[in-house]
């Protein structure tokens, strides 16, 4: 089954059934290596895919899809790979909790949401690094709905890891607003009423401002994205593994 890579964007894969499809390798990191490609792969919402799909995926060596959704997003959109069972690949579901952001005279940004999740969720994120690091013979899957917020909240963890360098960190995050166009109504309908629309149009972005303020708190708080996994329970050592399988 082929697999096209956009002319403009080479880490992009047209999986049938998704539109934010995107491998992690070619990164650069601090040291002068890249990150190693087919290792991880970052999504938005694989419910749609059929067939056609599934035998794409299975054609990356992918042997373990992670779920980040709330159960109730997943009930009603199943994931293909919770549905059917496939042969070598792993099905495993770890959603990740929103957190209601308090009232403030200024709106929030995904900057502080993802701060939140970040803090609010240090079991669940430990726990979904460790399938990643884990996963030492296979590719790994995560995704959310849209492969945006949780998404790119583990995406900026994993190549933190590799200790990927930070304007690569966060144009992988950036460029995310110019896959998901074919789903946006889906998200603007998803709006809640307590925000507005002006200010849920702007959490539909992917300012790159939100992502630097993402790691600079990890940086002013913990020291860092491996000081902060370390409080999620991630060990020096895993460190050391998954750098020396994903860096080339």
């Amino acid at each position: 089954m082929e697999i096209t890579h956009s002319k403009t964007k080479p880490n992009a894969l047209a999986i049938e059934g998704t539109c934010n499809f995107r491998d992690l390798g070619g990164y650069r990191t601090e040291d002068g290596m890249h990150f190693r490609d087919h290792i991880c792969f970052r999504s938005d919402n694989l419910h749609r895919v059929a067939a056609a799909g599934i035998e794409q995926i299975k054609s990356l060596g992918v042997t373990k899809v992670i779920d980040l959704r709330r159960i109730d997003e997943t009930n009603r959109e199943p994931n293909v790979f919770s549905v059917h069972s496939i042969d070598q690949i792993e099905y495993v579901h770890i959603p990740l909790k929103f957190v209601p952001m308090p009232e403030t005279t200024a709106p929030f940004t995904l900057g502080d949401l993802y701060r939140a999740i970040a803090e609010a969720n240090q079991y669940e994120i430990g726990n979904i690094i460790r399938h990643i690091i884990s996963n030492s013979t296979g590719a790994t899957i995560f995704h959310c709905k849209a492969g945006k917020d949780r998404t790119g909240i583990i995406a900026a963890l994993v190549l933190g890891i590799a200790n990927v360098i930070k304007q690569d960190i966060i144009d992988d995050y950036q460029i995310t607003s110019s896959f998901i166009s074919p789903i946006m109504a889906d998200l603007r309908a998803e709006r809640p009423e307590a925000i507005s629309v002006d200010h849920y149009d702007q959490l539909l972005t992917t300012d790159p401002a939100y992502m630097e303020q993402f790691l600079q708190l990890l940086e002013d708080k913990y020291g860092g994205v491996k000081l902060y996994l370390k409080t999620c329970g991630i060990t020096e050592e895993e460190f050391i593994r998954f750098e020396s399988r994903v860096k080339k």
